[in-house]
C-alpha cells in the first residue's frame, strides 16, 4: 500500500516538530537545572559560562556556525539574527518581537549549550 504525498508531508512535519521539541526540552531542562543551582546558592551566576556548540556539518546554519565556540556569562544573550536573543541554543523565551526569526533559529537546530561552572580556584 502506497502512502499519499499528503500523508508523507504530515508525517515529515510531525517528525520535525517532535525532534525540535525534544531537543528544546533537553536544553531547557539543563538550563533550568543550572538556574536551580544558582538560586540555591550552590553556584554563583558569575561563575557560569555558556558556550554555543554547533554540529558543524553541511546542514549547520551560517549564523550558528558563526556562533560556534562563542561564550557568554549566564544571563547574557547570544544574538543569532537581528532581533533574536537567546540565552542558550533553543531558548524560546526572549524574542517575542521577532517570532519568525526565532523560529528560523530553533526549528531543527541541533546546537547545544555547553554550561561550565568555573571555581574561583581555577585559572582562566
Amino acid at each position: 500500500m502506497r502512502t499519499s504525498p499528503k500523508n508523507k508531508l504530515l508525517k515529515d512535519r510531525g517528525d520535525v516538530i517532535a525532534r525540535t521539541e525534544a531537543l528544546n526540552g533537553l536544553r531547557a531542562g539543563r538550563w533550568e537545572g543550572m538556574e536551580q543551582l544558582v538560586e540555591s546558592g550552590t553556584v554563583r551566576r558569575d561563575q557560569v559560562t555558556v558556550t554555543w556548540s554547533a554540529t558543524m556539518d553541511r546542514r549547520t546554519r551560517d549564523d550558528h556556525r558563526w556562533l560556534h565556540g562563542q561564550k557568554v556569562r549566564m544571563g547574557d544573550f547570544f544574538n543569532p539574527a537581528p532581533g533574536v536573543f537567546m540565552r542558550y541554543p533553543g531558548d524560546l523565551e526572549n524574542s517575542p518581537m521577532n517570532p519568525k526569526g526565532l523560529a528560523a533559529n530553533t526549528i531543527q537546530c541541533r546546537c547545544w549549550p555547553a554550561l561550565r561552572v568555573k571555581s574561583d580556584l581555577m585559572r582562566d
